[in-house]
């Protein structure tokens, strides 16, 4: 399990500033600042806790997510979220998946149309997102492996979700969904550590940055390079 601390970051950016960041960032060589993926650093090891849906506060346990198990990300949201977080989560799964990354989406269901995720067999859907009351109040969303794949010490063929009632926006949704695919946090990264809240790690930020709702340049070569 992972989880993420709410913050609150006041920035004020000039134009010259905003500009000077946007062309350094275009102009990244390629290389990511760090290797966030999953295991890093003092991570546990992946575990299947072979869930359909949560069936009690994830943030009681300790749950570790782990790393998505090929190319192709098949996706589920449950009807638990509002318009707006229903569709905050279209917006991240259109987004943040095939494009600019080397994955794929398999699919996409939506409950609140009718479709149901699959939970048996193999493959199952890859990452569910759910909506419920986290008891632990200065966290944004958690993500762990409902069933991991058999034999591997790291790849999960089901993730599960939770995003707190309040926290329903593109940063949590991108945030959590890095999880799922395996990103981790700067301080958790294999060899050399950035910061949580280093601005280059984007949505993967710890605690978020409101305006960061994309996985960024590192993240991307990260999940392209390490991941797949």
């Amino acid at each position: 399990m992972r989880v993420r601390k709410r913050g609150l970051r006041l920035t004020v950016f000039t134009m010259t500033a905003v500009t000077a960041f946007l062309v350094g960032w275009t102009a990244a060589t390629g290389t990511p600042i760090a290797i966030n993926a999953y295991p890093g650093e003092g991570v546990a090891n992946c575990q299947g806790w072979g869930q359909t849906e949560p069936e009690w506060d994830p943030t009681s346990h300790n749950l570790p997510f782990c790393r998505t198990d090929g190319p192709s990300v098949s996706v589920w949201a449950s009807s638990d979220f509002g318009e707006l977080g229903r569709e905050n989560i279209n917006y991240t799964v259109a987004n943040r998946i095939h494009t600019p990354t080397n994955l794929t989406l398999g699919s996409y269901g939506k409950e609140w149309l009718g479709a149901q995720p699959i939970v048996s067999g193999a493959p199952q859907t890859d990452v569910q997102y759910f909506m419920q009351p986290i008891s632990q109040g200065d966290l944004d969303g958690v993500t762990w492996c409902a069933v991991k794949v058999s034999g591997s010490f790291y790849q999960c063929d089901r993730s599960l979700i939770v995003l707190g009632e309040a926290h329903q926006g593109r940063v949590s949704a991108c945030h959590e969904l890095g999880h799922a695919i395996g990103l981790t946090h700067g301080t958790e990264s294999t060899g050399v550590d950035v910061a949580d809240d280093d601005p280059r790690l984007r949505c993967m930020q710890n605690p978020e940055d409101p305006i960061m709702d994309n996985f960024g340049t590192s993240n991307v070569e990260v999940i392209n390079n390490y991941i797949l």
